[in-house]
């Protein structure tokens, strides 16, 4: 309510995921499934709307998640992939559920690196996720890696550090006709990469 609103968002298994709000930085809530501004906790038996355990409202697995979910960090960005991944300030984080739909009664956190991530929306190259590092100066791609069975963080912008000096505002994806990497820089100049996610070339 007031000024407590939820600093980013993503759309998720038919779910609306906002988090950060100025009151809790760290937390992360999500709507009932299939209705994006439907917040309630609670299915009413008796089809009372507002639902509460008064009048004999439960918890079922579409209501949304009002206990928020909480993370070590300031969560600056949010975005869904085959999990759903946040990027917090002092590392990335992945929400996941034992039986793969994420609801009241199951949801889980998981630290995936702790490199840590500037509160700008990333984007979905192929199947990894590109995020701005927190000082603003390094690109890194979040992606699966099966060898080793967890997620990676590797800095993608490394042959060209030097362009990303001034720091970084956006970031942007171009798709053809090559694979790029668009970040507008603090000076208002463009640093550009060629970044083909399936072969790691950039």
């Amino acid at each position: 309510a007031g000024t407590n609103w939820p600093a980013c968002g993503e759309i998720y298994q038919g779910r609306l995921v906002v988090g950060a709000t100025p009151g809790r930085k760290n937390g992360l809530w999500a709507s009932r499934a299939g209705d994006l501004l439907d917040f309630r906790g609670y299915t009413a038996t008796d089809g009372t709307p507002a639902a509460t355990p008064d009048n004999g409202a439960t918890i079922t697995d579409e209501c949304a998640i009002t206990a928020p979910v909480a993370t070590k960090g300031a969560i600056g960005w949010i975005r869904g992939q085959r999990e759903l991944f946040l990027g917090c300030d002092d590392g990335e984080v992945s929400v996941t559920a034992v039986g793969g739909i994420l609801s009241p009664k199951d949801f889980q956190t998981r630290q995936e690196s702790a490199f840590g991530a500037a509160a700008l929306q990333p984007l979905v190259a192929g199947s990894q996720v590109l995020f701005v590092s927190r000082d603003r100066r390094k690109v890194r791609a979040m992606r699966f890696v099966r060898d080793t069975g967890g997620m990676e963080s590797p800095d993608v912008s490394f042959p060209g550090a030097h362009l990303l000096a001034p720091g970084v505002l956006e970031i942007h994806w171009a798709r053809e006709p090559i694979g790029t990497i668009v970040c507008l820089l603090a000076d208002g100049t463009l640093a550009c990469y060629s970044y083909e996610p399936t072969q790691e070339i950039d």
